[in-house]
């Protein structure tokens, strides 16, 4: 009985690791099969949302969301890495711009609540992973750091609109940092993190408690971001 319940678990953990089926449409014995990977596959493109300037690379849908989901409640490796080239893509779009190495990467903190439930910060496997391949693209020097938190509880942003999503995120974060490490990160640029940018709140909220504290936001890169931001123009 013993045994057998050792080979379920070692099933279950092996398919969370190298799931059966196309983790979007599950119809092939793949990981991911090649119309689902199209998306992925895109150039990276850049936009502005007030005066911040983001990259990104997915266009958000419910198949990528689906992704997103498993990498951030499933941990699924697969789609872990899928999210990792995306924001590695992202980021390498940044060096037509600046010198990627000596830039500081900062990470949008998970929620007190999300960091209870998964026991890790979401990105924080998300960024190892794109590190890695930055630096197998010729940016060995790249690093990130977690220097935000949440300052207070903010409200499910889902079917909030672009200026209750501002509000809600109004003074959202703060800095976890010493006055001695806040004062190094000052003569580094730096470079905001996250997953998805929709109508980017999060990001504008963390840029305004960096910037407070006389640090240079050159911008941010996501993985993906709402379709229309990506739109061809």
């Amino acid at each position: 009985m013993i045994l057998n319940s050792l080979k379920e678990i070692a099933s279950g953990l092996q398919t969370l690791v190298f799931p059966e089926n196309c983790i979007v449409c599950e119809k092939e014995l793949v990981d991911i099969c090649e119309d689902c990977k199209a998306p992925w596959q895109r150039a990276p493109r850049r936009f502005t949302i007030d005066t911040l300037e983001i990259q990104s690379t997915v266009p958000y849908s419910s198949e990528v969301s689906g992704v997103v989901l498993k990498a951030k409640e499933d941990g699924l490796r697969i789609a872990q890495k899928l999210l990792a080239k995306a924001l590695a893509n992202s980021l390498i779009s940044w060096s037509n711009l600046v010198d990627l190495n000596s830039c500081l990467l900062v990470p949008i903190p998970s929620s007190k609540e999300a960091l209870r439930r998964r026991g890790i910060s979401f990105l924080h496997p998300i960024l190892r992973i794109s590190t890695g391949q930055l630096k197998q693209a010729g940016f060995p020097s790249v690093q990130w750091k977690e220097a935000l938190k949440h300052n207070k509880s903010v409200l499910d942003q889902s079917g909030l609109n672009y200026q209750e999503r501002k509000n809600n995120l109004d003074n959202a974060f703060r800095l976890i940092k010493s006055e001695r490490e806040i004062e190094a990160m000052t003569k580094k640029p730096i470079i905001l993190i996250d997953d998805v940018v929709t109508s980017g709140a999060t990001l504008l909220s963390a840029e305004s408690a960096l910037r407070e504290r006389k640090m240079t936001v050159l911008g941010a890169a996501t993985a993906c971001a709402s379709a229309h931001h990506l739109l061809i123009r």
